[in-house]
């Protein structure tokens, strides 16, 4: 065994010729940097304590703000909502319509009690005029609501979500004007646009309640920002302290970010604002705070501080001498050990029993090491399994059966001088290998995939004429979209040979592709015999079975849904429906992942 070089200068050392110097030099200038240091450290816990109150007030707001929010993207996605919004009833004395209004009621009367210091209101309308409103504090004169034009302004968004500061409400007329805030969804129906409205509008009070409470030094306060309005807090700030309209407008700028800026008011002094977004609607909770009040406590804790950094210096000198010793001891050991790792000694042991950080680096680095020896035979055994799936992947390829009856398709057109005949199936032919070969690439295109796949069909049709019919949709948007070769065409193969077999009566299949969130949704559905519900259940898990397969028809699709998985994740493959003598649904799901223009 090679004997290990002793350090030169050993660790122990090193780390007390280092901090002793450093740790008695800090001694001899703290004294000199204390005021300003602790000056400094004052405003700076100041400025933190501010920020700290600005988040938890965000947080409170948000919380109030997002149970509405909440509540109006529950109630808009209600079956009951939905049914009304389309109003597509037999009568407008149907009983199934006045259940539905009931509901609505209630839930919209449980969403207002449960909330209601916060609440003042709530409307619903739909397209065809009916409206619905709850509002108790006092009797209003009129609920004046102009569809029309709130579909014209409140259109540019997709979500269909809207936010509106502290405004007067003009929806629900009262005697005496009321400020609210409003969070209301223009609600779509399978998209055939704004449908009808559902509209919750929070008391500006309360909001400005909960800022009256925020307490952020002698002078300072908090409010609210948005694009259209500001919410203070009840009670009055000097105007010394108020901020003007241009810099709220700065403030508007930054929606959605947290940070801090200084401004100057007319008597020159400096006001520190801080202000942080709420995610609901990232609107800015701003906490205004004069520069000076930042200071108020610097003086009182100058004395107290200056002690405590002197003392922590001595002790910091003292502990340093006596457990330099302890620490080093197991950290030179780690180092041999580190130093045997790195050579490839992959089984060496770092174990160190000491309960410090020290120990923790060394459970770390025996779960690395036993980490990595798993990683190296897991990607061992996965590469096995690829280099199988490949493997079975071009021996699926070359598809022996299907060139020969081919062949013997096209020597019987040619006999019988179908000379038109046969040259279609010759480059029906020749255009299904070309996307096989796909100059040995893994991954194609859709648009290729399925022009494989129609090509093979072409053929088939052309060999078994009326046995079968196809229909091919697609979504254009997902032409360039990846895809591992010869995905689809097994399964078709499957339809071909298994779902028409003992069929009287020709059959269909239909191919669709279509985009699926962040994936590509493909199917192929047959018309055939179908599959029995206990076959089906066999079938399903033993494709899903990634060591063992069943030989004959089973092998494509085990085939097409390992390699999906191995390549794209356990989340993607294929999914199969069936019911027998009925149909045969395939559905293959892979990411959307563009490959280029098609």
């Amino acid at each position: 065994m090679k004997k290990r070089t002793r350090c030169k200068r050993p660790l122990k050392n090193e780390v007390l010729f280092f901090f002793i110097p450093v740790i008695f030099a800090s001694t001899m200038t703290v004294g000199m940097l204390a005021y300003y240091l602790e000056t400094k450290q004052v405003e700076k816990n100041a400025l933190n304590l501010t920020e700290d109150t600005v988040k938890q007030t965000a947080i409170l707001i948000n919380d109030k703000l997002l149970s509405a929010f909440s509540q109006v993207d529950i109630i808009s996605r209600n079956t009951m909502t939905q049914n009304l919004l389309m109003d597509n009833y037999p009568s407008r004395e149907s009983a199934q319509r006045y259940n539905d209004i009931i509901s609505l009621k209630s839930l919209l009367d449980n969403s207002y009690q449960n909330s209601y210091p916060m609440i003042d209101s709530i409307y619903f309308c739909n397209q065809t005029g009916f409206q619905m409103g709850i509002y108790n504090d006092a009797v209003y004169k009129k609920i004046d609501f102009n569809s029309q034009k709130w579909k014209e302004e409140y259109k540019e968004k997709n979500s269909g979500y809207y936010w509106l500061n502290s405004h007067a409400d003009d929806i629900f007329v009262t005697e005496d004007k009321r400020q609210v805030i409003s969070v209301f969804r223009n609600i779509s129906y399978a998209g055939q646009g704004v449908n009808g409205i559902l509209l919750f509008s929070l008391k500006s009070r309360y909001f400005s309640d909960i800022l009256n409470d925020v307490q952020i030094g002698r002078h300072g306060y908090a409010l609210v920002v948005s694009k259209d309005g500001v919410i203070k807090p009840g009670r009055r700030s000097a105007p010394a302290y108020a901020l003007s309209e241009n810099e709220i407008r700065q403030l508007r700028g930054r929606l959605g970010r947290t940070g801090s800026m200084t401004v100057k008011n007319r008597y020159g002094q400096n006001l520190i604002v801080v202000y942080g977004s709420m995610d609901v609607n990232q609107w800015l909770v701003a906490a205004v705070v004069p520069e000076a009040d930042l200071q108020d406590n610097a003086f009182s804790f100058r004395f107290v501080l200056t002690v405590i950094m002197l003392l922590a210096l001595f002790l910091s000198s003292l502990l340093s001498v006596l457990f330099t010793n302890r620490i080093t001891t197991p950290v030179v050991y780690l180092s041999g050990q580190v130093d045997k790792f790195e050579k490839g000694e992959l089984n060496v042991s770092f174990d160190v029993r000491v309960k410090n950080e020290v120990g923790v680096l060394a459970r770390g680095l025996s779960n690395l090491s036993k980490s990595v020896n798993e990683l190296l035979l897991k990607v061992q055994f996965e590469q096995e399994q690829k280099n199988k799936l490949e493997l079975k992947t071009l021996q699926s390829q070359i598809q022996p059966h299907f060139l020969y009856n081919t062949l013997a398709s096209l020597k019987n057109l040619i006999q019988l001088n179908e000379m038109h005949g046969a040259e279609k199936m010759c480059e029906a032919l020749i255009q299904f290998y070309r996307i096989s070969l796909s100059k040995g690439a893994e991954t194609i295109s859709i648009k290729s995939e399925m022009d494989q796949v129609r090509s093979y069909l072409l053929i088939q049709k052309m060999r078994y004429g009326k046995r079968f019919d196809f229909d091919i949709h697609l979504d254009r948007k997902i032409l360039n979209a990846g895809i591992l070769k010869l995905t689809v065409q097994p399964i078709v193969e499957n339809s071909i040979r298994h779902g028409f077999n003992g069929k009287e009566e020709p059959g269909l299949i239909v191919i669709t592709a279509q985009r699926d969130g962040n994936d590509c949704l493909l199917e192929v559905y047959d018309d055939g015999v179908g599959i029995a519900e206990e076959k089906l259940k066999t079938l399903t898990q033993s494709i899903n079975n990634p060591k063992v397969w069943k030989q004959g028809k089973a092998f494509g699709l085990w085939n097409v849904n390992q390699r999906l998985k191995l390549n794209y994740g356990d989340g993607y493959g294929i999914t199969l429906a069936s019911v027998q003598h009925v149909y045969t649904k395939v559905q293959v799901r892979i990411p959307f992942q563009r490959m280029g223009s098609v």
